[in-house]
């Protein structure tokens, strides 16, 4: 693929990028409050379903007071694995 069809292809997801940032940004999830921390994980999971399609898997594990953690499982076609890691609380 060339350098100015990859210009091309981002340029025209720029403004869903974007939009999705700012959902993801916007979200309230200070470290101590495990009632938005609980809130922004299920946005992040309706997030994630909306973009990557239902996983093969989901699972939650408890995090205690500091927000629980979610796993998402999506079995591809390629051999290779892509792990895909961050956190969502506010910092």
């Amino acid at each position: 693929m060339s350098l100015t069809r990859v210009e091309s292809l981002a340029r025209a997801a720029l403004p869903e990028m974007t939009g999705d940032l700012r959902t993801l940004v916007e979200l309230e999830t200070p470290s101590d409050d495990k009632e938005l921390l609980t809130a922004g994980l299920t946005a992040v999971e309706a997030w994630a379903h909306h973009r990557l399609g239902p996983p093969d898997e989901s699972r939650r594990h408890d995090g205690g007071a500091h927000g629980d953690m979610l796993e998402l499982l999506y079995r591809g076609t390629s051999p290779a694995v892509v792990l895909v890691l961050c956190h969502y609380d506010t910092v």
